[in-house]
């Protein structure tokens, strides 16, 4: 299908463990040794980290003990469920946590609502309602500071939420969920804080006595390493590596890199609580793949492999119900209510819409180009029985997706920098103007570079 490839560019805020006052400031230093910047950032860094998310973790591993171990029954399973959830929701967010009960409980309505109907009406106006409610709060109601350290774990119940209204809409979720079955599920300490976002029935076979292997340990393992060691890359080494650079565009790609590798930080630990609480499905949970946005092959694919439950949500329940309006206008609506879901933050709204433009352009160009010298040059990579006359290991071929895949790099390192972190220090928060102002004035540094470049491809995906 054309579309396969829509998704969100999720880069969700769960905290900051990035402290660029750790480093020496560049403009102090040329040198660091290895074991400076491991007693100066990696030892506080990872520390810090852990010590946050210590007791998540626990309360993971504790629900999976308790279910495995203890015969009581689903209901009590359940509530188990929430009760270790908040848990581990007030050990990271502490008394931020009741921000979570309001949308909690107006959901449950809403997906009581969405069962008594048929076709998916209701689930698209809960969509509204809910999308709505998470712009609202960015700006009205709560501190910047509280919302901050909130907003990821709303998203992730919103769509929790959203899930179910369209399950039981379009009935592939024929039974209304009991309410302590509702709530252990939004409150799952698995995916509450970090998500990644998991459909109910998932959620409820945790709890159907699944065989249990010591082999679990072995990814848990894994995917705590990988997670961390991401850490250590976004907040100490990309630093360490480019210090002293003034490259405009070195450091460009610097703070975009260090913000991919936050993700990649926050998709490992979010795939080690699920594997610590029971769940192994590794389509669910395998929540990025960073080798494809390091080395990608189009923009196409790093939006796809950024977030993959986030792109199959997204896909299920926003894209395809919005297919009938038009292929475009599905890419944008898409797009947008990713951007709501965030909170419609300016910098990263212009982010996701970029993103959305750019792809679709991407995506056409190479559709007529592999059309037109039948070549395996689409944005995402043929089968191997495909029809093409020239195949990938063609060498010309090679080197236009070469091209292409430099291309999505350079845009990478542009867009990434517009939800790097700031580095204006300041004690009175800054106005929504003053901060929108502050976001651009990042791609105006680099004048607009990438979005002249798109425009040039888009004209010329007209000519061809």
């Amino acid at each position: 299908m054309a579309m396969d490839y829509m998704t969100d560019e999720d880069v969700d805020y769960y905290g900051d463990y990035e402290d660029d006052d750790m480093l020496v400031e560049e403009g102090d230093a040329t040198y660091m040794s290895i074991t400076d910047i491991f007693k100066q950032c990696l030892e506080p860094t990872l520390t810090e980290a852990f010590g946050q998310v210590a007791w998540m973790l626990c309360a993971c591993l504790a629900l999976r003990l308790l279910n495995h171990h203890l015969n009581v029954g689903q209901r009590v399973d359940h509530i188990l469920s929430v009760c270790l959830g908040l848990v581990a929701l007030v050990s990271v967010v502490g008394g931020n946590a009741i921000f979570t009960i309001v949308p909690a409980v107006m959901g449950y309505f809403m997906v009581s609502t969405c069962a008594k109907s048929s076709g998916i009406l209701h689930s698209q106006i809960a969509t509204i309602v809910l999308v709505c409610y998470l712009v609202v709060r960015e700006y009205v109601g709560i501190l910047p500071e509280s919302w901050e350290q909130v907003r990821g774990i709303q998203m992730i119940i919103v769509m929790k939420i959203l899930s179910l209204c369209f399950d039981m809409g379009i009935g592939y979720q024929t039974t209304l969920p009991s309410f302590d079955q509702y709530l252990g599920y939004i409150f799952c300490p698995a995916n509450l804080i970090f998500g990644p976002w998991i459909p109910f029935d998932v959620y409820c076979r945790l709890f159907e006595g699944q065989t249990q292997t010591i082999w679990w340990v072995l990814p848990a393992f894994g995917a705590a390493v990988c997670s961390f060691l991401s850490l250590g890359v976004s907040s100490c080494l990309l630093y360490w590596v480019f210090l002293g650079t003034q490259s405009r565009w070195l450091l460009t790609f610097r703070d975009a890199m260090a913000v991919r590798f936050s993700h990649y930080f926050i998709s490992y630990l979010s795939e080690l609580s699920c594997l610590l609480t029971g769940i192994a499905n590794d389509s669910v949970i395998t929540v990025t793949e960073p080798w494809r946005i390091e080395m990608p092959r189009s923009l196409v694919d790093v939006v796809v492999c950024w977030n993959k439950p986030m792109h199959r949500w997204l896909r299920v329940y926003i894209f395809r119900p919005s297919i009938k309006w038009g292929t475009f206008q599905a890419v944008l609506w898409t797009f947008a209510v990713s951007s709501m879901l965030h909170g419609l933050n300016f910098g990263l709204t212009s982010v996701l819409l970029s993103l959305g433009l750019y792809t679709y352009v991407e995506h056409t160009l190479r559709e007529k180009l592999a059309t037109i010298f039948n070549a395996c040059i689409r944005s995402r990579k043929c089968p191997a029985n495909c029809s093409h006359t020239f195949k990938s290991d063609n060498f010309t071929v090679f080197m236009i997706n070469v091209i292409f895949g430099l291309l999505a790099i350079f845009n990478l390192a542009y867009l990434g920098v517009m939800i790097s972190k700031s580095h204006i220090d300041t004690d009175v928060p800054p106005t929504v103007l003053e901060s929108i102002n502050d976001d651009l004035k990042k791609w105006k540094d680099l004048n607009f570079l990438s979005h002249v470049v798109m425009l040039c491809i888009y004209l010329a995906s007209l000519v061809i």
